[in-house]
């Protein structure tokens, strides 16, 4: 830097300089804190848990993302098996239609069968319309999640979904607290309890030590000259002597918030474990239905087989019938609903595991 000054006359030093004077200098200062409370070392590991907070937070958007994905593709693989149950169920119905027709030709039926057997037939259009409407909605939803345009989604077939990892009912905390949104609370309280530290660390004297040198000379020329060398050492010491209440006013409220991040960091874990545990619940519960579901669909599906044969020899009421096929397609739709459920479940549970459970 460089400097102009005209000294005062009255002075001793302006009596000897009566004129301008010029000083040029470079100079570096440095400045070191003894760090004998902790004050330093707290303030460092707050803002690690404060870095740590924000990729934790970052990790559950994107977990959250992954989870919706997935739930989304496997309801859309669910409605196109519910498409084709429902195809499969107007060709059927169709046939039904002339065959019932046929019957009532022949006498065996009433124009009141053919009738119902037509509601029949345009009631499984109707569903047909709203599921494939739905899957259009679907794949636009999944196509704006993977950030596309609404195009169309290349996807596998339902049934091909397997589940090959065996879960059990028991969930190791360690798995618990890699969820981001506890990873998140965990580094708030980290945090937090760090601020206590530094706040109490003002109770007590700071000890400074601050260093300088440099080249200083009242002549340009003679600037870099080795007697234009000059440092500096100064030591010391500061006691907080008038604003002690502010400090306890912050110690306080330190306190204060800390209790508050450790409250987050428990519910958060209690949170999580009972998402787990829903999560489970929800696939036990499912895999177990499954069962029952798909014997409930088989015993309707001779249902069907049977009515159909004693209605064509004319041991039963067309009744009998129509309601064994609205009962077999029904247990159908509800089967795929149900492997949804457990598919989903796997999902939830990823998503409670904070992206995984491996």
């Amino acid at each position: 830097s460089a400097s102009l000054q005209k000294a005062s006359e009255n002075t001793k030093f302006g009596a000897v300089f009566d004129g301008l004077i010029s000083q040029f200098d470079m100079s570096l200062s440095l400045s070191w804190e003894f760090d004998i409370w902790g004050k330093i070392r707290s303030q460092k590991r707050a803002a690690e848990a404060n870095y740590l907070s924000s990729v934790a937070a970052h990790q559950a958007v994107k977990t959250r993302l992954v989870a919706t994905i997935a739930t989304t593709y496997y309801r859309l693989l669910a409605i196109d098996k519910q498409i084709g149950i429902t195809e499969n169920t107007i060709v059927n119905r169709s046939n039904g239609l002339q065959t019932i027709t046929a019957l009532k030709e022949s006498g065996v039926v009433t124009e009141v069968a053919v009738k119902q057997t037509e509601a029949q037939l345009y009631t499984a259009q109707s569903i047909l319309i709203d599921l494939q409407k739905e899957a259009k909605l679907l794949e636009n939803t999944l196509s704006i999640l993977l950030g596309e345009m609404p195009n169309h989604i290349e996807r596998t077939r339902f049934e091909d979904q397997k589940i090959e990892t065996e879960l059990k009912t028991g969930v190791p905390l360690q798995l618990v607290s890699n969820r981001p949104d506890v990873r998140v609370a965990e580094n708030g309280y980290r945090n937090a309890f760090e601020m206590v530290n530094v706040a109490r660390s003002q109770f007590y004297p700071t000890i400074r030590l601050t260093a300088s040198g440099g080249i200083q000379s009242f002549d340009l020329r003679d600037l870099f000259d080795v007697k234009s060398l000059f440092a500096n050492l100064l030591g010391g010491l500061l006691q907080p002597i008038f604003n002690q209440r502010q400090i306890r006013t912050q110690y306080q409220v330190a306190i204060a918030q800390q209790n508050q991040a450790r409250l987050r960091f428990e519910q958060s874990l209690l949170v999580a474990s009972r998402e787990v545990s829903d999560a489970l619940y929800a696939y036990d519960a499912s895999t177990e239905k499954l069962i029952y579901d798909t014997k409930k669909f088989d015993a309707y599906n001779q249902a069907v087989a049977y009515s159909e044969a004693l209605l064509n020899h004319g041991l039963a009421n067309y009744l009998e019938v129509l309601t064994a096929k609205d009962n077999a397609l029904n247990a159908e739709l509800y089967m795929v609903n149900t492997k949804l459920m457990q598919l989903t479940s796997i999902v939830d549970l990823y998503r409670a595991l904070g992206g995984g459970w491996k």
